[in-house]
């Protein structure tokens, strides 16, 4: 799904989010923040120092054009992937992998 972005370089903030949705529940794994509407769809994603969790610099993180944001469920695993566009670099996919003890229906 297209995103709307948001990169603070100060606080060191990467958010990936759905304008038009509302969060009804966050799911903190740490450094990521996961927000959940109510139909658990992904409303929006924090990381906290995104240099560090994704071994980004700041720099590269300033230049961010695009974003998306796509799920895929493997049961045991369901892998969330953050694509960013950049303005003088290919595209990065950040996967981001969230254990569940029950497999969620779609």
């Amino acid at each position: 799904m297209k995103a709307d972005f948001m990169y603070d370089s100060e606080a060191d903030s990467l958010l990936v989010y759905r304008q038009q949705k509302k969060s009804s529940l966050s799911v903190d794994l740490g450094d990521i923040i996961i927000d959940l509407d109510d139909n658990l769809s992904i409303v929006a994603i924090e990381v906290l120092n995104p240099d560090k969790v994704f071994k980004i610099s700041k720099k590269v993180l300033e230049s961010i054009v695009s974003a998306d944001i796509q799920v895929n469920s493997r049961h045991p695993v369901i892998w969330i992937y953050i694509t960013l566009g950049f303005k003088n670099m290919p595209e990065m996919r950040l996967p981001i992998g969230v254990p569940m003890e029950k497999q969620l229906t779609v």
